[in-house]
């Protein structure tokens, strides 16, 4: 199975991270699990799972991008800070002329 097909069984976009290809996984599972269809046919549900297995390895090998929505940053410690407690860009960039004027 390719990977535009894989994606377009599960419904995810291009840049889908691990996180939303599990969410798309277990909806698309609930939807075509041969015990909960009328026919009880496993087709559909064979396909979800070979297209979630191949997205997986796909996500693994090259992982989405940090900065898109839905991808899995990564935490950092300014950004856990209240929004008083951070330094500004400013005060950052020129410190020690600040601090000369704070002397006089």
């Amino acid at each position: 199975m390719d990977e535009a097909t894989a994606r377009t069984i599960l419904g995810v976009g291009p840049h889908a991270g691990p996180a939303e290809l599990r969410r798309a996984f277990r909806l698309r599972s609930k939807e075509t699990h041969p015990d909960l269809t009328d026919d009880g046919s496993t087709g559909a549900f064979d396909d979800v799972q070979t297209a979630h297995a191949v997205l997986a390895e796909l996500a693994a090998r090259v992982p989405a991008p940090w900065w898109l929505e839905g991808a899995d940053a990564p935490r950092s410690r300014i950004a856990e800070e209240p929004p008083m407690r951070r330094k500004s860009h400013f005060e950052a960039l020129f410190r020690d002329a600040l601090q000369q004027q704070r002397e006089q």
